[in-house]
């Protein structure tokens, strides 16, 4: 059985690959750290909220560039009668991003009934909260 001693190459170069990896670990951790608090695309996604009526929203943004593609989801949407009837409602549209803005117009219906349905809101991007506020001051979070 052979026996290392503290200076041996052996011994060195097993502290040094060592010392490596710990170093790029450290290297991973810091980057994937920024990539979460600053994201490149601040809009692409899906975001949450809760309704000024209590509902359950879902917002996603898809492509990339100044005009992205829209899809809305509220899980009880009063402009269909929600709380009176189960009423859920599916827009979608286009969005018009300007720095940390994004302007919506979509266009959908009240699922079941069929009744249309029609919005423009303004979502603005809170970089140090990392969450939505639309132009009715609902807070949208990932």
């Amino acid at each position: 059985m052979r026996t290392f001693r503290s200076g041996s190459s052996a011994s060195n170069r097993w502290r040094l690959a060592l010392g490596t990896l710990m170093a790029a670990m450290a290297l991973t951790l810091a980057l994937a750290a920024n990539a979460v608090a600053a994201p490149s695309d601040p809009f692409k996604g899906v975001w949450t909220s809760t309704d000024t009526d209590g509902s359950h929203q879902t917002l996603s943004f898809g492509g990339s560039g100044d005009t992205r593609k829209v899809h809305y989801f509220d899980d009880g949407a009063s402009a269909c009668g929600w709380p009176d009837i189960i009423a859920t409602a599916t827009l979608v549209g286009d969005a018009t991003v300007s720095g940390s803005s994004a302007n919506v117009d979509v266009a959908g219906q009240c699922n079941g009934t069929g009744g249309p349905l029609s919005a423009n809101v303004t979502y603005t991007y809170d970089a140090n909260a990392n969450t939505l506020i639309d132009s009715f001051g609902v807070i949208w979070s990932r």
